[in-house]
């Protein structure tokens, strides 16, 4: 490192070469010119002139949804300027404006090579908001990226010289929160600049007030775990940057069951850890500081091994480059932390290879050690009891699981499994077979978890299941996990799975592992550690597989279910959080070193990772979900369904309605456009609905249109002035099943994917309540109709069913 505290510069034919003009002319000539036409006409350069007399305002050369950026100069100082420009009606909004004055107060005292320099920020007579910006003469690193002209070395310098900026950033207490290509600016002499700090924040400061909305921003394929749900850090700039350095290396963005970036293009195989560990769901297994990140990237650029640092210089005086004095230390080797060591045994070997003694192991399965064996036959308890046990047609064992109505499989789902869905399912993805873990492959035998796939494939598999065989098949949820694994005692039942993943409660049946015990699970462990020595796993501990472990390997517990600590993640009915952003997962897997069994953790409904899989539950026949609810001996509820009055529903558009056994009522299309089954006997006022509903297709979403004008009056929407109770289960808060479509939100109950869900609606006056499947998830006071026609909407081709429709008036005709 040189002087100024930056990092040393590699000679320009192993960076940018001498063509650099030849690169950038594979990109556009500016950076500010990517963006998309909007409905927003920003103001000609001769407006912008006269509200802005002090600059000189030559040129429109980029617009968007957010504002327009004009290039001028500066006439005092005769430099050169960027002017972003907001539009008139952004500024009427008190929190937006906050945002941009916070925006630019940011920018302005953040004073570093590689960060946009803000010279000036105000509001215009017009009431436009702006800001004066340095110009940046290039680029930006997302056309770079598509010209396919970045190598893998300037990648490299690329994202030491952002780490550069953001270490500075957050030294000021600053993060940024949308770290991604088309945030880094490019100069024409390779330097890169971090623009747009928009959604920065102070590290310490809450905004008072702000609501979830307010705080959950960025860009979806850059934000990490926790900022879906209005919490960031500095390793959420961290996890932002994996993704961005992924995305130079591969041309592609990691999404889903992705590719290490060794397996997909010729780079040091020392990177996929890298990525790993700074794209890690979990921020405290991440890169905890973005020079930690940036040593290791700089180690492998240089061709050292990385080095931990002895101690961080102070932000540097006179507005200089924060100095990483750590890319400068020369530590023993060995000292550093887990990937530090992963890349000492690496140094000594040609690029791009792997370990020469990984070989063999890999080739043969990854197994190091003489593998533990389960003697334990199916049905039979930890302790010798004999438990009964329900096996089905493709061979899943099941035993009941007590305090819930559900027998649960013994063991996870497996590839076996999951090959005869996929034979019957042309077009499945295919991800589940292509499983990977350091660079390992996972075991692909048919008795071995299935992997790499998503929530969605889990509930995709257990609809499958249950049309195949009659009964209702489903993933468990949280709370019926709980009382599998014996934690459900003592967990309160009302907290979200976030909520009580805090407790940190031991049973057992799975003791925490510590060196010499026999192996009751697969965690990481000296396995693990033997194959891939950069990944330390618990000290003394031997389970006998490097990744997963055929199902059923360890000791079963006091119900006789097997593995639910360790091997694979199981993903839960529900959701994570409040907010319903994520989904809940239970049970460790085999690279974890052991959390509790009360531990929880999340992911986003269409990841696919090599360390989630599923088990699946089975409803008791006479289970409460599927037998007659108490209100259906109500005698003063008039049933709508009974077959005298089926004439009375009108179908509107292409959604029709048809009856089948059992007064089940199917909705389906006709046609490609909007519909609204509707009963057209007569309005309602002031009444109690409840209904069965059952969506047998998860894209299905359905809804119940309260106090509706009559609709064959209607072409298109319904009046805007009607409410509608959601009946789906989407990622998004405001389409999940009890909701009031965009209005009001739920809370978390989850719905019952293939099984008949309960939901009662009461309307009076302008309030309304609504339950679903006995717990009430609604209650809010509108300003809308009081009277119309009860009607469904649907808005997916196929799959939802109504039954035992029943409604009392409370007050009207």
């Amino acid at each position: 490192m040189n002087a100024s505290g930056t990092l040393p510069d590699a000679p320009p034919d192993k960076i940018w070469g001498d063509e650099v003009a030849g690169l950038f002319r594979c990109a556009l000539d500016s950076a500010y010119a990517r963006s998309e036409a909007q409905p927003w006409e920003p103001p000609s350069v001769e407006t912008v002139a006269r509200l802005l007399p002090q600059y000189h305002v030559e040129a429109l050369i980029g617009r968007g949804g957010m504002g327009a950026v004009y290039r001028g100069v500066q006439m005092s100082l005769e430099r050169p300027v960027a002017i972003k420009l907001l539009p008139t009606e952004l500024a009427g909004n008190e929190e937006f404006f906050s945002r941009f004055q916070r925006e630019a107060k940011t920018l302005a005292r953040l004073h570093h090579p590689g960060i946009v320099s803000v010279h000036d920020f105000g509001q215009t007579e017009e009431g436009h908001c702006y800001f004066v910006m340095e110009y940046v003469n290039g680029t930006d690193l997302q056309r770079l990226i598509e010209s396919q002209s970045l190598t893998p070395s300037q990648a490299l310098e690329l994202t030491v010289q952002v780490c550069e900026a953001l270490h500075y950033a957050h030294a000021q207490d600053v993060i940024h929160r949308d770290i991604k290509p088309a945030n880094v600016l490019m100069t024409q002499d390779g330097q890169a600049k971090l623009a747009d700090f928009g959604l920065s924040r102070p590290l310490t400061v809450r905004p008072e007030g702000s609501t979830l909305a307010t705080l959950v921003m960025g860009t979806p394929d850059y934000m990490a775990p926790e900022q879906w749900r209005g919490k960031a850090d500095q390793r959420s700039d961290i996890y932002a940057l994996g993704v961005m350095l992924y995305e130079m290396l591969t041309g592609v963005r990691p999404q889903g069951a992705f590719d290490l970036p060794s397996q997909k293009v010729q780079v040091d195989v020392r990177l996929d850890e890298v990525v790993v560990k700074a794209m890690r769901q979990e921020p405290e297994r991440r890169y905890q500081k973005v020079s930690e990140l940036g040593q290791d990237v700089n180690s492998i650029r240089t061709g050292a091994a990385p080095t931990p640092p002895a101690h961080e210089q102070g932000p540097a005086q006179g507005g200089s480059r924060r100095s990483f004095s750590l890319w400068r230390r020369h530590w023993p080797l060995g000292v550093g932390g887990s990937l530090a060591l992963g890349a000492v045994v690496m140094v000594s070997m040609p690029k791009h290879t792997v370990a020469p003694r990984d070989i063999a192991e890999r080739q043969s399965g990854n197994r190091s050690y003489a593998s533990p064996r389960n003697s334990t036959p199916p049905g039979t308890t930890r302790g010798g009891a004999k438990v009964p046990v329900f096996t089905n047609s493709l061979g899943m064992q099941f035993v009941p699981v007590p305090g819930t109505n559900v027998q649960i499989c013994i063991h996870e789902t497996r590839n076996g499994d999951y090959a005869r869905y996929a034979a019957e399912k042309p077009g499945l993805d295919e991800a589940w077979k292509r499983a990977y873990a350091y660079s390992l492959p996972v075991n692909r035998g048919d008795d071995y978890p299935v992997c790499h796939v998503n929530w969605l494939d889990a509930v995709f598999f257990c609809e499958w299941l249950s049309q195949r065989e009659g009964r209702t098949y489903r993933l468990p949820t949280d709370r019926e996990w709980s009382h599998a694994v014996g934690t459900a005692e003592r967990e309160p039942s009302g907290p979200s799975p976030e909520e009580l993943a805090r407790l940190q409660l031991e049973v057992a049946d799975w003791p925490r592992p510590a060196p010499g015990m026999p192996a009751d699970g697969n965690f990481a462990d000296e396995t693990l550690a033997k194959v891939l020595p950069s990944h330390r796993g618990i000290p003394g501990y031997v389970d006998g597989y490097a990744t997963s472990s055929p199902v059923m390997s360890y000791p079963p517990n006091r119900l006789g279910i097997h593995d639910l600590m360790g091997n694979q993640w199981e993903y839960v009915q529900d959701w994570f959080d409040e907010a319903k952003t994520v989904k809940a997962i239970r049970g460790n897997c085999h690279h974890d070193t052991y959390s509790s069994p009360s531990s929880r953790a999340l992911r986003k409904i269409d990841m696919r990772h090599e360390s989630a899989g599923f088990r699946v539950v089975l409803e008791n026949p006479s289970s409460k979900e599927n037998a007659t609810p108490e209100w259906e001996v109500e005698n003063d509820f008039v049933d709508l369904f009974a077959s005298e009055r089926r004439l009375q529903w009108k179908n509107q558009g292409d959604v029709v309605m048809q009856w089948g056994e059992e007064g089940i009522a199917r909705l389906s299309r006709k046609g490609p456009g909007q519909g609204y089954p509707w009963y057209a006997a007569r309005p309602f006022g002031d009444f109690v609905l409840r209904l069965d509903f059952r969506i047998r297709d998860i894209r299905g979403n359905s809804g119940v249109l309260l106090r509706s004008p009559a609709l064959d009056t209607i072409r298109g929407l319904p009046d805007p002035q009607v409410y509608q109770v959601d009946l789906s289960n989407f990622p998004q808060g405001n389409q999940a099943s009890g909701a009031i479509m965009f209005v009001q939100s739920p809370t978390s109950v989850p719905m019952r994917f293939g099984g008949w869900n309960h939901l009662e609606i009461q309307a009076e006056g302008q309030r309304y309540q609504v339950w679903l499947n006995g717990e009430k998830v609604n209650d809010f006071t509108g300003q809308r109709l009081t009277e119309g026609y009860l009607a469904f909407q649907m808005y997916r081709p196929e799959g939802v069913e109504f039954r035992r429709l029943r409604i009392r008036e409370l007050r009207g005709k």
